[in-house]
């Protein structure tokens, strides 16, 4: 999904509308795409955007994962693997770093230009490969374009952290989830640990985060999604713990450095950071060795 305020300014260029019609037709209940002379873009339903988003969420037939196309701007390496893990598809880092590098938007504008794209609509007298940015509407919307969407998609916007007025939060809430919609219509994450059997922490430890985990702060916390789909919530020592281990880090130079950061007593920093530690890697955000 994308933020609505946004895909109208999209879809004005895809179409050949003027904003006034792009915001029409996400807001038209039962709107159809306008069809155009070939048998494979042919006139298409697709209902307003909230219909859209509604009949994939409600359906039950077959998982659904859903993301956010601004989720898969900010962390694509995270996104896309959560995406391809969804799919059953076992695939290295490295794999897909790779195939993120070899598809960034500049890369994608240079393909077009050079051979074409077969998704750009007849009409378009734009490149299908704009902008590639999020928030841009805030530069071509006008305020009673905005509030027609907002009036009309409020609900869903809500709820996927598009209208969030609480400096952020609900919106970077939903970016760490990667929301997972199993048939059953239960969500695949929990913030819970797991039951596996925990290692002994030493100070000889060496600690090595998950480099795909994706983070986002919310009010005083850092909020960290898992490979496994798990929220794990860390206060204020725990993110710099957090982002500490940027590179695999020895437990005691980490609670030296700690000691001297926080004014605190060797002993009480281990005791303090050491049932957080467990947490991380019950979770799998953390591997120690």
């Amino acid at each position: 999904m994308r933020d609505p305020r946004d895909v109208a300014c999209s879809a004005a260029r895809h179409y050949d509308l003027d904003l006034d019609g792009a915001v029409a037709m996400l807001c038209q209940r039962d709107a159809a795409g306008p069809g155009f002379p070939s048998a494979l873009m042919s006139r298409q339903p697709m209902g307003s955007w909230s219909e859209h988003l509604d009949s994939w969420l409600r359906q039950a037939a077959f998982p659904v994962a859903t993301f956010r196309y601004e989720d898969l701007l900010a962390e694509p390496v995270a996104m896309f693997h959560r995406a391809l893990t969804f799919a059953g598809l076992a695939v290295s880092e490295d794999q897909v770093s790779r195939a993120v590098e070899v598809t960034t938007f500049e890369r994608l504008q240079t393909r077009e230009r050079d051979a074409g794209f077969t998704e750009r609509s007849l009409v378009a007298r734009t490149p299908f490969f704009r902008s590639g940015r999020a928030g841009g509407w805030r530069d071509e919307l006008s305020a009673d374009q905005v509030a027609r969407i907002e009036r009309s998609h409020g609900t869903l916007m809500a709820e996927f952290g598009y209208l969030s007025h609480d400096g952020g939060d609900a919106a970077r809430a939903y970016a760490l989830r990667s929301l997972v919609t199993p048939s059953s219509g239960s969500t695949s994450f929990a913030a819970t640990d797991d039951d596996r059997r925990r290692p002994v922490l030493r100070r000889d430890t060496v600690l090595t985060k998950d480099p795909l985990i994706a983070s986002t702060w919310m009010s005083d916390d850092l909020v960290l999604a898992t490979s496994t789909g798990r929220l794990v919530s860390l206060d204020h020592m725990g993110a710099v713990v957090w982002q500490r281990m940027a590179s695999a880090t020895n437990l005691g130079v980490l609670v030296e450095a700690l000691c001297a950061e926080f004014g605190i007593e060797d002993d009480t920093c281990l005791s303090d950071i050491t049932p957080m530690i467990e947490r991380l890697l019950a979770n799998g955000a953390v591997t120690a060795e």
